[in-house]
């Protein structure tokens, strides 16, 4: 009986690490997909902006032969 508390009370720690384990991971992964969503925000503005410098620069270019 002593050898399956010992048991259990080593299972419970188990789970516990565990579980902090992956709750640290989940607050990581929330940190990375909001650095993501923000990376992509920045990103289709720049990309905006390439385009309008983009069509600035064609029309000072004047036409194309």
């Amino acid at each position: 009986m002593a050898d399956q508390r010992a048991a259990m009370a080593a299972w419970r720690g188990a789970l516990g690490a565990l579980k902090a384990t992956t709750t640290g991971l989940e607050e990581s992964l929330l940190r990375y997909r909001a650095d993501l969503r923000s990376l992509g925000s920045t990103v289709s503005a720049l990309q905006a902006q390439a385009r309008a410098l983009e069509q600035w620069a064609d029309a000072e270019a004047g036409p194309k032969d």
